[in-house]
């Protein structure tokens, strides 16, 4: 496992992996429907993700990226069907990563809390807009910046 994450409780080290997969699903059923162009644009910034990364966070964006699709399938079971509440539920799951950023390496918590904004702003800007170009929808825009993860310190 990566140093960075060898650090944290194994709850805390899922949830730092579970994270990208949670952004994924909150950005994309924002409005209630997980859209696949929103799910490719989470894949493929995934494995794209590592090209300019550190060692750590590289390692990290393999594990997330693989098998990405069946990942996101699996954990949105787990939660509720109804949009709203998920969004709620994620969200809360979400601001844990605060309490996180003490125990990580400051140069790999802010890292992994730009690429996380990435992947939302990535996916947000998948499937709206004229052709799809880059529009944002309104369900998407409330959580596009993540406002329940505070920037590391």
């Amino acid at each position: 496992m990566m140093n960075d994450l060898d650090k944290l409780s194994p709850e805390d080290a899922d949830l730092v992996l579970r994270a990208p997969v949670m952004v994924a699903i909150l950005i994309a059923g924002a409005d209630g429907d997980v859209d696949g162009k929103e799910i490719h644009a989470a894949i493929a910034f995934a494995k794209k993700a590592h090209k300019n990364a550190t060692p750590s966070m590289r390692k990290l964006f393999d594990l997330v990226s693989e098998d990405f699709e069946d990942k996101l399938l699996i954990l949105m079971q787990s939660y509720p069907a109804d949009h709203l509440r998920r969004n709620e539920v994620l969200a809360a799951e979400l601001q844990k990563l605060n309490a996180i950023w003490g125990h990580l390496d400051p140069g790999f918590a802010d890292s992994y809390y730009q690429s996380i904004r990435a992947i939302a702003r990535r996916i947000a800007e998948s499937s709206g807009g004229f052709f799809g170009i880059r529009k944002i929808g309104e369900a998407e825009a409330q959580y596009v910046d993540l406002p329940m993860v505070a920037p590391p310190r």
